[in-house]
């Protein structure tokens, strides 16, 4: 038997049973069922492997019956359904056992189950067409919801977009103009996915391009339009005769803006022509279409990224404009040091969106962004009530990713943690002890002056939550054995109190998910503290070793990485006893 073989199943198995639900008993080797399926293979014809397969599908078959189960529970909540129905989405069940599945579901009395469903219908594509009929008679009921109506247009655009009566519906329903902006946008978009068979839409889209204030559904009908339209789109080779922004927009420019998208090359006088419509085009869906091409072609380099800088100052107070334009900066060039000057001088625009979005990506560049540190300290220092959270939050994360390089910024951080500082000024009242929580965290990368130990102390003492605890403990530690009047605190709240075992993560600013999978908890940041503060923490000695007797490494979820309590601890012991 190949053991690397063996051990990738196991993995595998174990795995989605942990995720799906406490079934490892199913695949336990001292098993009761185990060691039945063991003994009813024929002759031992099957090898262990194949015994792994058996068991695997057994244990899925329990999870999908266990979920359908629940949400045919009359007990059950419909929040909790919802979740359950977006669980067995997330399952990717093959089509042969998703279809019947999700079918029964998408009639579901919860309109969460009923969501769900239909985004699963959709994701299985064409295989899914079976299911047409009943996804139309669903549409034409007039009874059904309007998200519910929205979901499974968007299902059948992914399954049958062709289809001449779901065309006709969608062209029925955009002449009676939709009221809800979300039903509207999703039949837009299903139209634009017919195709000329719904060539009727388009004296009701035009309405959509003069009327509506919304960018967005703005844009999605001028899409649609396009692709409605279906002009021709000139060659590569005639983008050279194009001269001006009037000849750019011949015929509305969507056949004009597919070709620069998809061409290998554009030329530069074509290149600022996009630019110029940018910037001076008053409609905002020619806008969405110049900038999201610009994107398309851009190269993540100098020239790219301060297009980009100059679109967001003009697409200010417009979020789905300034969100569109600045998924251009995903493909910023951090090698390229034009890039990086580009950004460093955009961090000190009039404009807030542009500093924001300047900060965001200079947080790539990590250590090599410290050159922008002198005016990342002058945005710090006037941070006031106007400030937006985020904004703040990412003046802070590229701090964080410059690391001690900026510690000129302590002082500027230190003035926002009192709770009288401007910046909380109106703000609400949940905002406040995550804030000064993630100044903490910020100080504590880039060095963790003493003046900050009485913020430390009082966070250690009077947070209500384990996040603030554990943002706190993170900082004692950076302050060594300066912070030994925490060490008190640090045992009573940090060790002798359980902030329960949810993990945490301040990867960056507002992150609840870390994209890395790395986590770490209160008690295991306290007990690090302590040993930090080394021979000064001896109070805490017997506790620490109560704790060691007790293997808190089992507590913890292996579905995450985080810190050993195990070696937190011996560390810690070790430090303090000063062995």
């Amino acid at each position: 038997m190949k053991k690397r073989n063996l051990a990738g199943l196991a993995v595998a198995i174990v795995g989605y049973i942990y995720l799906s639900g406490p079934l490892i008993n199913v695949i336990a080797g001292n098993s009761e069922q185990s060691t039945q399926d063991k003994k009813s293979a024929t002759e031992d014809s099957l090898t262990y492997e194949e015994r792994i397969a058996i068991a695997f599908e057994k244990a899925h078959r329990e999870v999908v019956q266990r979920h359908l189960d629940r949400l045919a529970d009359p007990s059950v909540d419909s929040s909790s359904k919802q979740y359950i129905a977006l669980s067995l989405r997330d399952m990717k069940l093959p089509a042969s056992e998703g279809l019947p599945i999700f079918t029964s579901l998408m009639l579901h009395e919860s309109e969460g189950v009923r969501i769900e469903a239909l985004i699963a219908l959709g994701q299985y594509g064409p295989k899914a067409e079976p299911v047409v009929p009943k996804i139309i008679a669903l549409l034409e009921n007039p009874k059904t919801t309007v998200y519910t109506v929205a979901e499974a247009q968007e299902a059948l655009s992914k399954i049958s977009p062709k289809n001449l009566k779901f065309a006709n519906l969608l062209v029925n329903r955009i002449g009676q103009e939709p009221a809800n902006g979300y039903l509207a946008k999703k039949t837009i978009r299903a139209l634009e996915t017919a195709g000329p068979i719904a060539r009727d839409a388009i004296p009701h889209l035009r309405k959509y391009l003069a009327s509506t204030k919304h960018t967005e559904i703005q844009y999605a009908a001028y899409k649609a339009i396009g692709r409605l339209q279906n002009h021709a789109k000139p060659g590569v080779a005639q983008l050279s005769k194009v001269k001006s922004a009037k000849d750019l927009l011949k015929n509305d420019g969507f056949a004009n803006f597919r070709t620069i998208q998809e061409a290998d090359s554009v030329p530069q006088h074509v290149k600022s022509i996009l630019h110029q419509v940018c910037h001076e085009d008053s409609r905002r869906y020619i806008q969405c279409m110049a900038i999201e091409t610009t994107n398309a072609i851009g190269s993540g380099k100098a020239d790219h990224i301060k297009a980009i800088m100059d679109f967001l100052a003009t697409a200010e107070g417009d979020d789905y404009l300034t969100e569109l334009g600045a998924q251009g900066l995903d493909k910023l060039d951090i090698q390229d040091p034009q890039s990086f000057q580009v950004l460093a001088t955009a961090l000190s625009h009039k404009v807030a969106q542009v500093r924001y979005h300047a900060a965001k990506s200079l947080v790539k560049f990590g250590r090599n962004a410290a050159p922008a540190v002198a005016t990342l300290v002058e945005q710090l220092e006037g941070v006031n009530r106007t400030t937006v959270n985020w904004h703040l939050g990412a003046y802070l994360d590229l701090a964080r990713a410059i690391g001690p390089q900026a510690s000129d910024a302590t002082g500027a951080i230190l003035k926002l943690l009192p709770e009288t500082a401007d910046y909380y000024k109106g703000r609400g009242r949940t905002w406040v002890p995550y804030i000064r929580s993630y100044l903490l965290i910020t100080l504590a990368d880039i060095g963790m002056p003493k003046e900050a130990l009485p913020f430390v102390i009082d966070l250690l003492a009077n947070a209500d939550s384990r996040l603030g605890f554990t943002a706190a403990a993170i900082a004692a530690g950076a302050l060594g054995p300066d912070a030994h009047q925490a060490v008190p605190i640090l045992i009573e709240r940090g060790l002798k109190k359980d902030f329960g075992s949810a993990p945490i993560t301040f990867e960056s600013f507002l992150l609840a998910f870390s994209p890395t999978n790395t986590y770490t908890f209160a008690r295991i940041e306290a007990i690090r503290a302590l040993g930090k503060i080394g021979p000064k923490a001896k109070a805490a000695i017997p506790i620490l070793e109560d704790l060691q007797k007790q293997d808190l490494d089992k507590t913890k979820a292996e579905a995450f990485h985080t810190p050993s309590f195990n070696k937190a601890l011996a560390d810690a012991l070790k430090a303090i006893k000063g062995d």
